[in-house]
């Protein structure tokens, strides 16, 4: 997951977990003092907070896709933790 899509995240509501380190700042990954830091979650902590309405997580040629029961259009990514991200992000705009 990328600096960009880990602030997309922050700034909907995503929780902060400070209690753990792993954090990015930057597209790279490089810890530099040049962004805000934020918290990248675990694929298990964005399933789980997609909540009950969590579907499925397919991967459909080279792309994944996570589909929920509450919104049919779904997150589509080039890894699974990508594609839930953006999941979350459908749900909760």
């Amino acid at each position: 997951m990328d600096y960009k899509l880990a602030k997309q995240l922050k700034d909907a509501g995503f929780k902060q977990n400070e209690n753990k380190s792993t954090f990015a700042n930057l597209d790279s990954g490089d810890l530099t003092f040049e962004k805000e830091m934020v918290y990248v979650p675990t694929l298990s902590e964005l399933i789980d907070a997609c909540g009950k309405g969590f579907r499925v997580l397919s991967r459909v040629g080279d792309e994944w896709v996570a589909e929920s029961y509450i919104k049919w259009e779904g997150g589509t990514g080039k890894t699974p933790i990508v594609a839930v991200a953006k999941l979350w992000l459908k749900l909760n705009e």
